[in-house]
C-alpha cells in the first residue's frame, strides 16, 4: 500500500493509543 496510508495509520493509532 503507499506510505502515505501506512504514516497515516501509525499517525492514528498513536493518536487514539495516547488519548485518556
Amino acid at each position: 500500500m503507499p506510505p502515505i496510508i501506512t504514516v497515516n495509520l501509525c499517525f492514528a493509532g498513536n493518536f487514539f493509543y495516547l488519548r485518556p
